[in-house]
């Protein structure tokens, strides 16, 4: 019955969709992509430009719960960014009302698109394919149409995102 009222309110804001790898776990898990968000066990998405009530209402039904924390960050960039997060990691960025970002660090668990680095990985078991560039963040790098950040201190990957961020470098 969860998963039909998951899959109902996804489908509210869902667009096309390719198949990416599965997360491990009970019911339907996210899956990353570049370009937003889609579920484990169906093709529904949510992509980037959806309104931020419908998202943030599917994705706390598929979280099980409603965002840990929400609010504006006036001092982005872009311009003052909407910020929903939850207890697992996940944070979801607006700004006007759409959907535009998203960001992961532990213990969030998600299916990861081809290519991609899972959070945890030791900056030692990257190989040479992949070559961070060093910032006021840590070392950053892009892999599978993620942006990922190692931290130096842990020496492994914390962080994973796409599309809007308010990082200050």
């Amino acid at each position: 019955m969860r998963l039909a009222l998951v899959i109902g309110a996804i489908a509210l804001v869902a667009g096309c969709a390719t198949s990416l790898p599965v997360a491990r776990g009970a019911g339907p898990a996210i899956k990353l992509s570049e370009d937003g968000l889609g579920l484990t066990e169906s093709e529904l998405r949510i992509d980037f430009g959806r309104a931020q009530a419908g998202v943030i209402s599917a994705v706390s039904a598929l979280q099980g719960a409603a965002p840990r924390s929400t609010g504006t960050n006036t001092e982005c960039g872009a311009g003052p960014v909407f910020a929903a997060t939850w207890d697992n990691g996940l944070t979801l960025n607006f700004l006007g009302g759409k959907f535009l970002g998203w960001v992961v660090q532990s213990p969030f668990e998600a299916g990861y698109p081809a290519g991609s680095v899972a959070l945890g990985t030791a900056a030692n078991a990257l190989g040479g394919a992949i070559t961070p560039q060093q910032t006021s963040l840590g070392q950053e790098f892009i892999a599978g149409g993620l942006w990922h950040l190692i931290d130096d201190e842990r020496a492994q990957v914390t962080t994973i995102w796409a599309g809007l961020t308010c990082f200050f470098r």
